[in-house]
């Protein structure tokens, strides 16, 4: 059984995922036992339920990293089957509601960071002695595909994020952005692009070297992070052209978000070694999914003769695509 769940496990592609195979394995480890696994979030030190079987767990029982024994004295498992032996908080406030039952707790850990708890209370003392070895493998196994998942979602992240700006890189906006956003079911839905170049760029290079230019850039990255919706997408395109979709807005919206952008970067201010840097002005080109293409591609080629009309108009101009 413990080769089956490893099998399903390695097939896992979020924790969501890992949870819900658990829980579906937790009862035949532990037969006659109510469990369940809980994960600590670091920014808080609370405790979620993310995986259970049996009936006395609930989500609304919050606890933290101090409220439990094994974690405190970083013991790989502490099993107690007396309700005098308590020493976790947690199972003090169960036994408030429901009475006491002999337990398991085994922290899940990695490198001294605390993960999560593997929580399991049996009908008596014999069935847990019968299980403490188990729940201390199944916490380590879990531990390590928690971390493996974790490595694998970081990975991940660095083959789509531009390591300048923060943002979104190209590969992303054409690959990830493509499939989930540009695709004919979604052709009654308005995606506005705009396709954006700091003007002047090349000329800052020149004058203040490209240390400059690379300071700009981080700020116009960390500029556009704060002026975006949760639902957009800013995307650093190349050099220093960025990209910005934005789902579900037409083009009325979009023309009021690309004045809004203008005048905002104007108040931007970017120092480099003591030195302070020209201020920015963007020229952008505006093109409408499916009005400008049916694909990606071709909205994004609309955009970006949007955007070289505006600069041949002068710094700081917008322009719509045909």
């Amino acid at each position: 059984m413990l080769i089956k769940m490893g099998e399903l496990l390695k097939r896992c592609l979020t924790l969501e995922d890992v949870f819900s195979v658990f829980a579906q394995y937790g009862g035949e480890f532990f037969p006659q036992s109510v469990g369940g696994l809980y994960i600590f979030h670091p920014e808080t030190g609370l405790s979620d339920l993310v995986a259970q079987w049996g009936k006395g767990l609930t989500k609304q029982m919050v606890f933290t990293f101090e409220d439990c024994s094994a974690i405190r004295q970083n013991s790989p498992c502490i099993e107690v089957v007396q309700p005098e032996e308590v020493r976790c908080e947690h199972v003090r406030m169960a036994m408030e509601e429901g009475g006491f039952n002999p337990y398991i707790c085994a922290p899940l850990n990695y490198q001294g960071e605390v993960l999560g708890l593997l929580h399991l209370r049996f009908e008596s003392a014999d069935a847990l002695k019968e299980h403490v070895n188990l729940a201390v493998v199944l916490a380590d196994l879990l531990s390590l595909v928690m971390i493996n998942m974790r490595l694998r979602e970081q990975l991940e992240l660095q083959t789509v994020i531009d390591p300048l700006t923060g943002l979104f890189n190209r590969r992303y906006l054409l690959e990830t952005i493509n499939r989930n956003i540009f695709h004919p079911e979604r052709r009654e839905y308005p995606v506005s692009v705009l396709k954006i170049d700091i003007d002047g760029f090349r000329t800052i290079n020149d004058q203040y070297g490209f240390a400059a230019g690379d300071a700009i850039l981080r700020s116009v990255g960390e500029f556009l992070k704060g002026h975006v919706r949760g639902s957009d997408i800013a995307c650093r395109y190349g050099g220093e052209e960025f990209v910005i979709i934005l789902p579900g807005l037409p083009q009325e919206a979009a023309l009021k978000r690309v004045e809004w952008l203008r005048t905002e970067v104007k108040k931007l201010r970017v120092r480099y070694q003591g030195n302070q840097l020209p201020a920015l002005t963007f020229s952008i080109g505006v093109a409408l999914f499916p009005q400008n293409g049916s694909n990606m591609t071709d909205v994004l080629k609309s955009a970006n003769t949007a955007m070289l009309n505006a600069k041949l108009q002068g710094y700081d101009q917008y322009a719509l695509a045909d």
